[in-house]
């Protein structure tokens, strides 16, 4: 599937957001293309397709036309492709045309929660070691605007969604990092069996020399499927002697014991690296992961790399924003499913903590999270669409809380409770789309609704 095999085909593409404007700027001088958008472009979006002389499909009553009319489809990851089966011939996965036209080595990273962090920190370290990394894919540069970087990199570093792999008929990388899986996106998924289904898409087509890091706890899962690639597992502590006997004696297995990274391989253990000197992290197996790639693709890292980067964590995860009369205030906003909510308010343990959740919760149920919340947390302010459920789950678990519409009313009800020694902490649990375009805006929102507030104390 190179770039020639397109020559004058008709090609449609389904959205025109990041990936369809990659998908014209590569494709517009060797195919005919078409574009299905239902929202209103842009000036500069309309200009684009005028440029490379693309038709536009303005809204969906056309969708039938276009699904017809082209010879391949190029559909944006958010849009389901599966009620369209008829056509299943004609789609086509951005990561297999990527990678059809890909020739470096490949890393890539999937997970519930934390694979944005989690990259951002592999491609600091990387960059500082020397390695010239193409970085994209579900953050950063789209993947098909990173092939005209080939020649100038030495591999590409993509983070990728369960909905970028789902439709993959052959894309396989090198070193793949699946971080953890939590209940996610079963709005969209349906069932935790078919959430999991898309996400070993990662190493479907994986091959001997290939490799795999993963965490312990979804060994048996994986084994099951019989991958081809090299396993390299990671768990936040040494797995008892029974559990041991699920790993294969060639496998490689990273722990933490005695404050150390520890890496075991055929029987002997290695002392690693003191976790003392890494950065916080919500979910310290992610740390684990990150060493066991490095491992892998032989950049190990050293205390020294640590000093020399000062670590690049993004925003908007678990972020002190202000502090004012000893109330300290969080910005978690990236926290949209309920397990990286838990793993932000255990961090925060041993002052009291009032917590705002909000957001949608994408299908899942978020009564479980409140009840476990119970004895963890003061207050809990839910906020947003789904408030007055949230608020609910509240009652029903003893927890004292309140139900409001917005964020800013759910800032100035956090800083009139608060008091000296509380935290505020924003870890809403959800996504952010029933209020905000995504967790940026929302955590953007929250720091400056913040920041106006103390200064009236």
């Amino acid at each position: 599937m190179n770039k020639q095999s397109f020559i004058g085909k008709k090609i449609g593409i389904w959205g025109f957001g990041v990936v369809g404007k990659s998908l014209v700027r590569y494709l517009g001088d060797v195919a005919r293309l078409t574009v299905l958008e239902k929202r209103l472009l842009t000036e500069e979006e309309t200009l684009l397709l005028a440029h490379a002389n693309v038709r536009l499909y303005e809204n969906n009553q056309h969708l039938e036309n276009f699904l017809h009319d082209n010879d391949y489809i190029i559909a944006s990851p958010g849009i389901d492709v599966r009620p369209y089966q008829q056509y299943r011939h004609k789609f086509i996965a951005e990561l297999d045309l990527f990678a059809s036209h890909w020739q470096k080595p490949i890393i890539a990273v999937t997970g519930s929660v934390g694979k944005t962090t989690t990259v951002h920190i592999l491609h600091a370290i990387l960059q500082a070691k020397g390695v010239r990394v193409a970085f994209g894919g579900n953050v950063g540069i789209g993947m098909i605007d990173l092939i005209a970087q080939q020649n100038s990199v030495d591999c590409a570093l993509l983070e990728l969604s369960s909905f970028q792999l789902e439709s993959v008929k052959q894309f396989r990388p090198n070193i793949a990092l699946w971080t953890n899986l939590f209940a996610n996106h079963l709005d969209r998924h349906g069932t935790m069996q078919a959430y999991f289904d898309a996400k070993y898409m990662l190493l479907q087509h994986q091959q001997e020399g290939d490799t795999i890091v993963l965490p312990f706890a979804l060994l048996k899962e994986v084994y099951a499927k019989r991958p081809k690639s090299r396993l390299i597992v990671v768990a936040k502590e040494r797995p008892t002697e029974q559990e041991l006997l699920l790993l294969s004696r060639e496998s490689v297995l990273f722990f933490i014991a005695d404050g150390y990274i520890q890496k075991m391989c055929n029987g002997i253990v290695e002392q690693c690296l003191s976790v003392e000197s890494l950065p916080a992290l919500s979910f310290m197996e992610n740390w684990l992961a990150v060493y066991a790639l490095l491992d892998a693709y032989n950049k190990p890292l050293h205390h020294n790399d640590i000093a020399v980067l000062s670590l690049y964590i993004p925003e908007h995860r678990l972020q002190k924003c202000a502090t004012r009369d000893s109330i300290d205030f969080y910005d978690d906003s990236k926290s949209t499913i309920a397990q990286a909510t838990m793993a932000a308010v255990q961090q925060l343990q041993g002052r009291p903590i009032i917590l705002l959740l909000g957001g949608l919760s994408k299908g899942v149920d978020r009564s479980t999270l409140i009840m476990e919340l119970r004895g963890l947390v003061k207050y809990v302010i839910c906020f947003g669409q789904e408030a007055a459920q949230l608020k609910k789950f509240c009652d029903i678990a003893g927890l004292s809380a309140a139900a409001l519409a917005t964020l800013e009313e759910a800032v100035h009800h956090a800083v009139q409770l608060a008091k000296p020694d509380d935290q505020v902490l924003l870890s809403p649990a959800g996504t952010s789309f029933d209020l905000f375009a995504n967790y940026k805006e929302r955590g953007n929102r929250f720091q400056e609704l913040v920041a106006a507030k103390i200064k009236r104390i």
